[in-house]
């Protein structure tokens, strides 16, 4: 079953003066949730509805139907608000399809984005796949029937090598490094399909989180349209909503959910980094603004052999690097 995670540190960058030109706070665009959606904080997982009837999809697959029930009565698709305006969790790298670590190229064509979690969120969501493990595991040989051995005997399949094929979208924090945990949400970013089919794809915003001119409290400004290729970037501020794609689906790769992204505010006057971070408590900042690089003196460099003047090494891994997760 999935592993807990490690705490991690992380704070919160102050608004960027530079990009502080959004318009005065209005109405807000499309809500982002209902009663039926809950707060990843407010999940109760006893809530859940896990089907026992296996359907078959269209490319040969099984799934099971899952909704979510909070009061008792109609059930409903399930989805998850991760945070609520003006809260915001940080996307530590651009949307994008997994990348090869060894190739550095894309892994099909489906996009993803990485949300960090806190440690209670993380071990809310290892609390519901441990639900789903555990009311899956008895109908394994159902979604995965059996294959007729040599000797005519059918081959079932035991529960170790059932679990051993669920998928889990959780990344568990790595506490040496300072890393939190990473939840992957699948990306819609074709607006047309092959066949020319019309595809749903998420409602983006962006928005500034700033003081009221009018009243001195804290607010959002009115939210304009963004889009997935320029407004899921690396580093983000995002108040988003997934949503459970069909069911929990078992095919030759394994099983698990799919969490779809239908809506996201990009608070762009925010970042959040990760991380242990720098104490500045004791700098007395001067109200200056600090030189361009341009402007400092031109660097020395060594040019005689083994050298060339390029950097030995590189930063840090490649943004293609920290994208390469599991499909």
């Amino acid at each position: 079953m999935p592993s807990k995670v490690a705490k991690a540190a992380f704070t919160v960058a102050g608004a960027d003066p530079a990009q502080d030109k959004a318009p005065a706070p209005s109405k807000m665009a499309t809500p982002s949730g209902s009663d039926a959606i809950p707060h990843i904080d407010e999940l109760d997982v006893s809530k859940l509805e896990i089907g026992t009837n296996v359907l078959k999809g269209n490319n040969g697959d099984r799934y099971i139907e899952m909704k979510y029930n909070p009061n008792g009565g109609l059930a409903s698709r399930f989805g998850i608000e991760f945070a609520k305006l003006p809260e915001f969790v940080r996307s530590p790298f651009k949307a994008g399809p997994a990348i090869n670590k060894e190739t550095k190229e894309p892994i099909g064509k489906a996009w993803s984005i990485a949300i960090e979690m806190t440690p209670r969120q993380a071990d809310k969501w290892i609390e519901l796949e441990n639900k789903l493990i555990e009311h899956c595991t008895p109908m394994r040989n159902d979604v995965y029937p059996p294959k007729t051995g040599r000797n005519g005997e059918k081959e079932l399949m035991d529960e170790k090598e059932f679990e051993k094929k669920f998928n889990s979208l959780l990344r568990p924090a790595d506490h040496d490094k300072g890393y939190p945990a990473t939840l992957r949400i699948s990306v819609q970013h074709e607006a047309v399909d092959e066949n020319g089919n019309t595809r749903t794809m998420p409602k983006i915003y962006k928005t500034h989180y700033k003081p009221n001119r009018s009243t001195g409290k804290m607010g959002c400004t009115r939210p304009s349209l963004g889009n997935v290729h320029d407004d899921l970037d690396r580093g983000a501020a995002l108040a988003l909503m997934a949503m459970l794609s069909r069911g929990v689906y078992f095919c030759g790769a394994g099983w698990g959910i799919k969490m779809s992204l239908t809506q996201a505010y990009n608070i762009k006057n925010l970042i959040k980094e990760s991380g242990p971070q720098c104490d500045t408590s004791n700098v007395d900042w001067i109200d200056e603004e600090t030189p361009d690089d341009g402007q400092l003196a031109i660097k020395r460099q060594r040019t005689d052999e083994p050298f060339t003047g390029d950097d030995q090494f590189t930063d840090g891994p490649t943004d293609e690097a920290l994208m390469a997760i599991t499909a």
